[in-house]
C-alpha cells in the first residue's frame, strides 16, 4: 500500500444510521485491524460549541450561518487531514463529508446559496479530490423509518423531507461525477459488510 492518505466517508440525511455503520466498522474484525481512525460527526460539535439548538436552526438566518461555518470547518479538516496530519494515521473514517452541508443548504435555503457555496476555493479543492475517486470512497446510506428518534440535536422534519435530501444527495453526487455507493439495505451486518466488500474491491492489498 502506498503512502496516500485514504479517506472514507459516510455521508447522507439524518435518521440514515451513519454514525451507527461507522461505529459497527471500527468494529468489525477484518477492518478494524487497519486502524482507521474516526472522524466524528462535525455538526453536533458545533451545534454545542455555539449552543445551537434545533429550535434555533428553524431560523433560516441562523441556519445559512450554522451550514456556512459547518462548510468551513468540514473542508478544513479534510484539508487538515490531507495536508497537516503528520500522524501514524493515514486511513480515515468520516461521519459525513463536505457534500452534506452542500445538500442541506440547498435543500433548506435554496439552489443559488448551494450554488455560491461549491465555488468556494475550499469546497471545490476538496470535490476535486473526491471526484478523482483513487483515495477516496464515498458511502450514502438511505433513510429509514425505524431510524427515526427525538433528541435535541437531531432535525425536526417528516419523513418525506428526509428523503428529499437523501435523493438530493444521490443527484448531487451523480452531477458533479462523483463515483459513490448507496446502502439500501438496513440490516446493520450486512451494512457494515457493504462497506468491507467495497472496501475489498478498491483496495485489495489492504487485504493480502
Amino acid at each position: 500500500m502506498n503512502q496516500s492518505k485514504i479517506s472514507i466517508y459516510i455521508c447522507g440525511a439524518h435518521c440514515s444510521g451513519k454514525t451507527t455503520l461507522q461505529q459497527s466498522l471500527q468494529k468489525h474484525p477484518e477492518f478494524k485491524r487497519f486502524h482507521f481512525k474516526t472522524q466524528d460527526e462535525i455538526a453536533r460539535a458545533l451545534m454545542k460549541r455555539k449552543g445551537y439548538t434545533k429550535e434555533d436552526l428553524k431560523n433560516k438566518h441562523l441556519y445559512f450561518k450554522f451550514e456556512h461555518d459547518l462548510l468551513y470547518l468540514q473542508t478544513t479538516a479534510e484539508h487538515n487531514e490531507i495536508s497537516e496530519c503528520n500522524g501514524e494515521y493515514r486511513r480515515f473514517l468520516w461521519d459525513r463529508g463536505v457534500i452534506d452541508p452542500i445538500v442541506y443548504m440547498k435543500e433548506i435555503i435554496g439552489e443559488d446559496e448551494a450554488t455560491k457555496c461549491m465555488e468556494l476555493q475550499s469546497v471545490t479543492e476538496a470535490l476535486k479530490r473526491w471526484k478523482c475517486g483513487k483515495n477516496v470512497l464515498i458511502i450514502v446510506t438511505k433513510p429509514d423509518k425505524t431510524f427515526l428518534e427525538e433528541d435535541d440535536i437531531r432535525m425536526d422534519g417528516d419523513f418525506e423531507s428526509i428523503m428529499n435530501i437523501h435523493e438530493s444527495t444521490i443527484n448531487l453526487l451523480n452531477d458533479i461525477g462523483i463515483s459513490h455507493k448507496v446502502i439500501n439495505e438496513l440490516d446493520l451486518k450486512k451494512r457494515t459488510q457493504i462497506v468491507v466488500n467495497e472496501v475489498k474491491g478498491k483496495w485489495p492489498e489492504f487485504f493480502l
